[in-house]
């Protein structure tokens, strides 16, 4: 199912980003005509005649934009370009000649499609094939110094040769950002996740998949055929829109062990907007530190349930909570952002979370901050406010998370009085017990256990026993 997901995925991008007209055989350019050039970031050349000595520099990045997509490449030096392009034949073949020959549509649609590839070594007519040439216009776009030029040229010489191929994990921009960046990723597959994402969470697609159902109800009649997708199309599209299909879904790939999935889906639903780290170096006195003390135990009531945290001193609160994005990303930056909702109810169903400090600020998120209350309710004495501290400082880190037996409430009581429990939990259980085990619940449960049975006509021994079990077992709880 996984793996249907992700090829489906591929082959919708593949055909969002191949021309038509690349299928049909590549017309034979003369060998005269040279590509034309521009340098995005250094300086704005003219177009460089075929006798003219390029510009280029050993190491540049070389982008060539088509009508849909943009292949790149490594300048080498001496008119050569090294570039990803997907290539199926030298699975096919080991003659040397026809694979250093030019790649052809058809080689290139199957080497796609077998996820086969190949780096390879071009000159810089055959790499640009008659179209325009863009010199490292990705370094304003990603936010990574380049290496030098001859440390590019090395990488991208080591890498020569045959490799898998992915449109989505590792393509020609893949390659060139590994190169020139140190870091492997592709702004190309950020942009077609992010329309997908839109366009997944697009309220007009729940009204018109829902009208196009009952119209086809309609029309075909209603069966389980027809009315399954009428009700589950709309439905799947709403929870999508809400956050809720891809928690549910993020935590399948999760417990699967499947880490390229979890990487899409979080391009898709989880925002990654680009953070300063140097902006939370200076750190000032904070007005906080004129009304709180080290180790003071902060809560922030919320709708339905208190957030808790240790305030450490300089506008700083240590607390517990859900975080899937150090599951799926390694980038402190991303981390350290702030906790999306996305990101917190996919910490909850994955059962991971992080011990972590934030601005008082961003711990209240503009509610009321209640300090120490729990002191009054916990029979236990109180610690000295450096050992709180200290004990909330050592605990930072990515732990197993638990919404009933290991939550942020547990971790502040821990620090602050050294015992772990929460009131929430225990008023949460209470509150179940006292709505699902009662009399009157056991007295619904075995009526619609007998219209359910009289209904389905379905009166057996086994049945029969469970209705009768059942609700027993209700009152008895009760």
């Amino acid at each position: 199912m996984l793996d249907t997901l992700t090829f489906l995925l591929e082959k919708l991008f593949l055909l969002a980003h191949i021309k038509l007209s690349s299928l049909l055989p590549p017309l034979r350019r003369e060998s005269g005509d040279p590509p034309l050039t521009r340098r995005c970031d250094r300086d704005e050349a003219p177009p460089q005649p075929a006798g003219a000595p390029q510009k280029f520099q050993r190491g540049d990045l070389l982008e060539v934009p088509r009508t849909l997509f943009t292949h790149f490449g490594i300048y080498l030096g001496d008119n050569r370009v090294a570039h990803l392009i997907p290539d199926i034949l030298p699975v096919l073949t080991a003659d040397s000649r026809q694979i250093q020959e030019m790649v052809t549509n058809t080689r290139l649609l199957l080497g796609v499609l077998s996820k086969r590839a190949s780096i390879r070594v071009d000159s810089v007519e055959d790499f640009a094939y008659g179209a325009g040439i863009l010199l490292n216009a990705m370094d304003r776009a990603v936010h990574r110094s380049p290496l030098t030029g001859e440390e590019v040229a090395r990488r991208a010489e080591r890498l020569v040769g045959s490799v898998s191929y992915s449109l989505l994990w590792n393509n020609c921009e893949h390659f060139v950002t590994y190169c020139r960046y140190g870091t492997a990723q592709s702004l190309q597959t950020d942009q077609f996740c992010a329309w997908l994402k839109s366009l997944i969470r697009d309220q007009r697609n729940v009204l018109l998949t829902a009208l196009l159902g009952l119209m086809s109800m309609v029309c075909l009649g209603i069966s389980s055929s027809t009315a399954l997708p009428a009700l589950l199309v709309p439905f799947t599209l709403w929870m999508a829109m809400a956050a809720i299909l891809p928690v549910l879904i993020q935590i399948v790939f999760i417990s699967a062990s499947i880490p390229r999935p979890c990487k899409l889906l979080a391009l898709l639903f989880i925002s990654a907007s680009q953070h300063d780290p140097d902006e939370k170096k200076k750190q000032k006195e904070s007005k906080y530190d004129l009304i709180l003390k080290r180790g003071d135990l902060l809560e922030v009531p919320r709708t339905l349930f208190t957030h808790f945290g240790i305030y450490l001193g300089a506008g700083r609160v240590a607390h517990f909570i859900p975080d899937i994005m150090p599951v799926i990303s390694s980038d402190r930056c991303r981390i350290s952002q702030m906790v999306t909702n996305s990101r917190l109810l996919l910490g909850v169903l994955a059962k991971r979370g992080s011990v972590r400090v934030d601005s008082v600020d961003d711990f209240a998120y503009g509610s009321e901050i209640l300090i120490n209350t729990k002191d009054k309710v916990c029979s236990r004495p109180a610690l000295q406010g450096e050992e709180v501290a200290t004990r909330a400082e050592k605990l930072q880190g990515h732990v197993t998370y638990s919404l009933l037996w290991y939550n942020c409430e547990h971790y502040v009581m821990y620090c602050r009085y050294g015992t772990v429990m929460s009131f929430q939990t225990f008023q949460f259980c209470k509150t179940t017990r006292k709505l699902l085990l009662s009399r009157r619940v056991a007295k619904v449960t075995a009526m619609l256990a007998v219209c359910l049975l009289l209904y389905m006509e379905a009166v057996s021994i086994c049945t029969a026993v469970l209705v009768v079990l059942l609700p027993f077992l209700i009152w008895m709880a009760s």
